[in-house]
């Protein structure tokens, strides 16, 4: 498994990914029709603006196949936190027979150290909290911080914003001066 900054011309595989894992991710905590109404289409025009922005980044996990099969997105912007942290782990996504095999993890380093190389030192990042994913943020040192209610389709859900503080970012990211930590490929 091949972890490499996405590149112009990921943005189909990207949106794959993002749709079909939401459908199995959200089961039971969005409305069916609201993941039944995921387009395709208008994920890989999000993602092509999201490529597009200069202070994104985006690794994608590539199999033996070239199939983009996972992805880790990131900001210098973070929208929580209450301005204690530097960068935003904005969204992870990985096909559901990829979870649970450190695919994730990996995606998650890189974008780390990709943001320890930009000189940041503490990353924020907001979970759903029914999601089983907060538990993976929990393992990987993150902390509680704050909670919200997003509304998703017609439901209000609980969110909860999470932390990586100085000391558990570079547990993560390890002691990178630059960005020569992670593949430009």
């Amino acid at each position: 498994m091949q972890i490499r900054l996405a590149v112009p011309g990921d943005e189909s595989g990207i949106a794959t990914v993002h749709v079909d894992a939401w459908r199995t991710t959200y089961k039971g905590m969005v409305s069916d029709e609201f993941l039944a109404a995921l387009s395709y289409e208008r994920r890989k025009e999000l993602w092509e603006r999201n490529l597009a922005q200069e202070d994104n980044l985006v690794f994608v996990a590539v199999n033996s196949d070239e199939r983009i099969v996972g992805f880790a997105s990131g900001s210098s912007s973070p929208k929580g936190g209450s301005g204690k942290y530097n960068a935003e782990l904005t969204a992870i996504y990985l096909l559901e027979e990829i979870q649970g095999t450190g695919v994730g993890k990996r995606l998650v380093t890189e974008l780390f150290k990709a943001f320890a190389g930009q000189g940041h030192g503490s990353v924020f990042v907001w979970v759903l909290e029914d999601n089983k994913s907060k538990h993976f943020y929990e393992h990987l040192g993150a902390q509680k911080v704050e909670t919200a209610v997003v509304r998703i389709g017609d439901r209000d859900l609980n969110e909860l914003g999470l932390g990586w503080d100085p000391e558990a970012f570079h547990r993560i990211a390890g002691p990178v001066a630059g960005s020569e930590g992670f593949n430009h490929a």
